[in-house]
């Protein structure tokens, strides 16, 4: 609820302005609760473990707008959830002034698994050591952590200065 204004000062001759910034901070906001809706792979108390801003903590917005769903994407993207989304919403006390309820709806989605995993666009590098890198195999549950290592992983090796990879669902 903060707001900030300005007044400009003008020196008698009209040279010279100041500018003095009005600042109203309004009430400190405390986190009352922090509600999960939608989930079923993680249980609230898994979930509110995620999180950088829980109950009781003076909201940082970065903390609760980027950080606090990261987490708990990433957590789904470890478990094969790829294509699941969280949704935030801040609900503000009527009756409480400062006080505001996180509450987060998530749709999880399907867990996927890995199938095929198919090479292309190498010339001189055999397959199989480039599926050394790899972290995941076929059938195993699709992790985005590992898919991610599993790239860094062949940067690193110096074979190649470029990996792309790409889903191709139902292949």
């Amino acid at each position: 609820d903060a707001e900030v204004g300005k007044r400009l000062d003008f020196s008698p001759d009209q040279k010279w302005v100041n500018v003095v910034f009005l600042v109203s901070e309004g009430p400190l906001y405390k986190v009352r609760q922090v509600r999960f809706e939608g989930q079923k792979k993680f249980s609230s108390p898994e979930l509110l473990k995620m999180l950088k801003v829980g109950p009781g903590d003076v909201p940082i917005q970065s903390a609760i707008t980027a950080t606090n769903p990261q987490r708990i994407l990433e957590a789904y993207g470890q478990q094969g959830y790829i294509d699941a989304q969280v949704h935030l919403q801040s609900v503000y006390s009527k009756e409480q002034p400062g006080v505001v309820d996180l509450v987060y709806n998530i749709d999880e989605g399907q867990q996927v698994h890995v199938g095929r995993i198919d090479i292309y666009g190498h010339e001189i590098t055999q397959d199989r050591v480039i599926r050394r890198q790899l972290l995941l195999r076929p059938t195993d549950v699709y992790d985005t952590t590992k898919m991610q290592r599993s790239r860094q992983r062949l940067l690193e090796s110096m074979l190649f200065s470029q990996v792309d990879i790409s889903d191709a669902p139902g292949s």
